[in-house]
């Protein structure tokens, strides 16, 4: 699957670093990095955040992307299950839909979750947040985020862990090899967890490999992996729980996924030449939602078969002078989905061919314009679709910049939102309310189109980093979760807009100990009704700190609030409207200790004032979850 900072001194540490070309974007010019504390801030047009080298020791710990993830500013993963497993992000009130997960920089299989990626493959996590992500194309209204594997280095390793809940993990590699000019690595874990409520137990295991072919200049990629999943996921079929806060506690989930990439590199000149191949497969086996009793609703098991096929080429070149790089790629990708009912004859294809073309031109040495366009061809709606995108940016100074962003954005519905199953519920006293009397997928969406703009500065004194922004977005034809009747489904809103700020504070007071905060408030409404787009998130406040007492020890705290609009649902029969407002604060601790070289033991506590609270769906976490473990270099 593709799956396979150091701190600093009191000043940042200026170093030269590209950051991998995007799918559709052109290769950034190599800029300076600035690694403050915890997190390397980039002075490219992306205007997001980047984690990478001791920033990721938590996560290589204990394997929990999503949970990691989650103390983003401004980001939300989603879970389905334990430990937040099934599980997909959503960026300043983003849908899940309208974020684009990457891996190395290619599409995922719309079966895909974060789940699936081996953390301990993981070199560099990159979340992009404006109108630059639009460069990806379609899905990646919201955001994107791209997450970088490599082949292992070092030697192998073998990990362990247990904790509450009756949950086991097991992680290990075989470290890097090298045979001439191939080298590469294989690791593998399994995971087990009993939940920590109900429904919410569940057994993984995953095997993945990451190898390289380097010839002179030339190089070639391979990146291979499989997940297993089985287990509870509340919300795992439901429409009337995506989105709105609630869970449903008989879905349960089974999933065997595969993914697989080749890439190709050659160098000529001024110019580097890509290609890329892959395959993605998942087959999910989901158990639609019962209710309390066999009576309430119709048991129907859900199977729904992914296959997506991608092939990529591009050439990027860099210069100097007003034309710094240029970036031109084509891709043609092919997807289809074999379900039970809803999809017709029981196959769905979708073809979608894009051309693309992104330039960095610099006008003089502190302003400087990154401008592109896709040109997108969707065979579901015969659609041919031009969206440009561009970043205007001026340098005030050294680590200092004010920018302006702008760009377009298509997205076509998916497989589920068109196509999901008809489920049918027979009302009754034991009804669930939150059922109405059915769910479906609506056939006739139409694509959503959106504006997307952003202005913001980075400015950096000495120790201290502070980013600003705020961003509008405006929709047409917005996808959102809602009730045709007392029948859930996907629904278009005809207008509708998203407005919001962020603040970011990064400080490091003293060598080995760091500050963070992040803020972000986001209003989501219909604009023609003036109503707000319920459960989309409305403010999101994170922050917490690292301390390193000493070599090869690492103490860290981190707090979120979370505030999102509130959900209202009609529900059956003539019972009243129900309200369900979706807030939380939780804070987690982590520490660990390196006892040897590549050895190392730590400990996480998440939860730890013991409060009841949501996830996104409405999922409770009771008590706190305690977990320990080792990871022993050979």
């Amino acid at each position: 699957m593709a799956w396979g900072q150091e701190p600093v001194a009191f000043s940042p540490t200026e170093t030269l670093f590209s950051t991998p070309t995007p799918f559709f974007s052109a290769t950034p010019e190599p800029s300076p990095v600035y690694q403050l504390g915890e997190v390397v801030v980039h002075t490219e047009k992306e205007k997001g955040e980047t984690w990478e080298g001791r920033d990721l020791d938590s996560l290589k710990n204990d394997g929990r992307l999503s949970s990691f993830l989650n103390n983003a500013g401004g980001l939300e993963t989603q879970g389905m299950g334990g430990a937040k497993t099934f599980s997909n992000a959503s960026i300043r009130g983003s849908s899940p839909e309208q974020t684009l997960i990457l891996l190395n920089g290619q599409k995922t299989n719309q079966g895909f979750d974060l789940g699936l990626i081996p953390t301990g493959d993981i070199e560099r996590i990159e979340v992009l947040k404006g109108p630059a992500a639009l460069a990806y194309g379609s899905d990646a209204m919201g955001g994107a985020v791209n997450i970088i594997t490599k082949p292992q280095e070092g030697g192998a390793s073998l990990g362990a862990s247990g904790g509450d809940f009756n949950t086991w993990q097991v992680q290990g590699n075989s470290g890097h090899w090298k045979v001439g000019p191939w080298e590469g690595s294989f690791s593998g874990s399994w995971y087990q967890t009993g939940g920590y409520t109900v429904n919410t137990d569940e057994v993984s295991g995953e095997m993945n490999q990451d190898s390289q072919w380097t010839l002179g200049d030339d190089r070639l990629m391979l990146r291979a992996g499989y997940v297993y999943k089985n287990g509870g996921a509340p919300n795992g079929s439901s429409l009337s729980a995506q989105d709105t806060g609630q869970f449903d506690a008989d879905d349960r989930e089974k999933r065997n996924a595969v993914d697989a990439s080749l890439e190709g590199e050659h160098r000529t000149g001024d110019w580097t030449l890509r290609s890329f191949l892959s395959y993605g497969f998942a087959d999910i086996t989901r158990l639609n939602p019962l209710g309390p009793d066999v009576s309430a609703g119709v048991p129907l098991t859900d199977q729904n078969i992914y296959n997506n096929f991608g092939l990529k080429a591009e050439a990027a070149a860099q210069w100097s002078g007003v034309l710094q790089s240029l970036n031109l790629a084509g891709e043609f990708r092919a997807q289809n989905v074999q379900g039970t009912e809803g999809l017709g004859e029981g196959l769905r294809w979708d073809n979608i061919g894009s051309l693309s073309t992104q330039g960095l031109l610099e006008f003089t040495p502190s302003l400087s314009l990154d401008l592109g366009g896709r040109l997108d061809w969707h065979e579901t709606y015969g659609a041919l679709v031009f969206n440009p995108e561009g970043t205007l940016k001026y340098l005030l100074g050294k680590g200092q910049d004010i920018y302006l962003e702008a760009g377009t954005g298509y997205r076509y519905p998916d497989f589920d939102e068109l196509y999901h199953p008809t489920i049918t519920y027979l009302t009754g006293p034991n009804t669930p309310v939150e059922f109405g009397q059915g769910e479906t997928g609506n056939p006739d969406l139409k694509p959503e189109t959106s504006v997307n703009l952003e202005a913001g500065t980075d400015l950096l004194w000495g120790k201290v980093l502070l980013k600003l922004s705020g961003f509008l977005k405006a929709f047409s034809n917005l996808i959102v979760p809602g009730e045709d009747g007392y029948i859930w489904t996907f629904l278009n809103v005809p207008h509708a807009q998203q407005v919001g700020g962020e603040i970011a504070l990064r400080w490091e007071p003293w060598e080995g100990f760091s500050l963070n905060g992040d803020y972000t408030y986001v209003d989501s409404r219909d604009t023609d009704s003036g109503l707000l787009i319920q459960a989309r998130l409305r403010q999101k406040l994170s922050g917490g700190f690292t301390w390193r007492p000493a070599p090869g020890a690492q103490l860290s705290l981190d707090g979120q609030f979370v505030d999102r609009n509130p959900a209202i649902y009609n529900g059956p029969q003539d019972s009243p409207p129900i309200v369900i407002a979706s807030a939380y604060t939780v804070f987690d601790a982590g520490f660990k200790l390196d006892v040897a070289k590549d050895t190392h033991v730590f400990l996480t506590l998440d939860n730890l004032f013991n409060q009841t609270y949501a996830t996104v769906q409405g999922l409770p976490m009771p008590g706190r979850y305690l977990e320990v473990g080792t990871t022993i270099g050979f």
